[in-house]
């Protein structure tokens, strides 16, 4: 009996033995994964940073609007308080929800420079001023962590007449009007971008 006991008691200590050092193996392996992570990440950033130019039509979305209200949207790229590019889109929307509340369409300049703000004018002449777009580092993930950089992915988030969106949504109370612009800028608190 004794030395059945002995005999559980090693298995057990080999057995919590093994379990420690698979802990702490995993522990260390998490530590200098993130750790790379960090340090690719901050590597990667400053190319996304050096990227000045948008290439793709990023989406924006619409919400508390009619229909009606947004059927036709002039959009106009403002670079150096001059306009360099026009456009009008009428009912090209790429997503319309059931409530008819929150539609969602590409910006339609295939090429503009980061810097540049994005003026997107409603058929109620109401003033939306899109800026701050960037781009950000793509990581991938397995499922047992941090695997690599991917490509520099451009952001949803953005500025919307000095408020910043996360996810790139304008909202019927974030509207300018040509003569409320000068009030609106005062009414900005001081840590918002752009």
């Amino acid at each position: 009996m004794k030395k059945l006991g002995k005999i559980l008691l090693t298995l057990l200590c080999i057995t919590a033995g093994l379990v420690l050092l698979v802990v702490v193996w995993w522990n260390v392996s998490s530590y200098l994964n993130k750790k790379r992570q960090q340090r690719e990440v901050a590597q990667y950033t400053k190319h996304c940073d050096s990227l000045q130019v948008i290439t793709e039509q990023p989406e924006i979305g619409f919400s508390s609007f009619d229909s009606a209200d947004i059927s036709i949207l002039h959009f106009q790229i403002l670079r150096n308080n001059r306009i360099v590019g026009d456009t009008t889109v009428k009912n090209s929307f790429n997503y319309i929800s059931k409530e008819k509340d929150y539609f969602r369409l590409n910006i339609p300049f295939k090429v503009f420079l980061k810097t540049d703000t994005i003026v997107v004018t409603t058929n109620e002449n109401l003033k939306f001023y899109i800026a701050g777009f960037h781009y950000d580092v793509e990581t991938h993930y397995s499922m047992f962590g941090y695997v690599g950089i991917g490509d520099c992915a451009l952001s949803k988030d953005c500025v919307i007449n000095k408020c910043v969106s996360g996810n790139g949504t304008i909202l019927r109370y974030m509207a300018w009007t040509d003569s409320a612009q000068a009030t609106r800028k005062e009414l900005i608190p001081p840590n918002t971008e752009n």
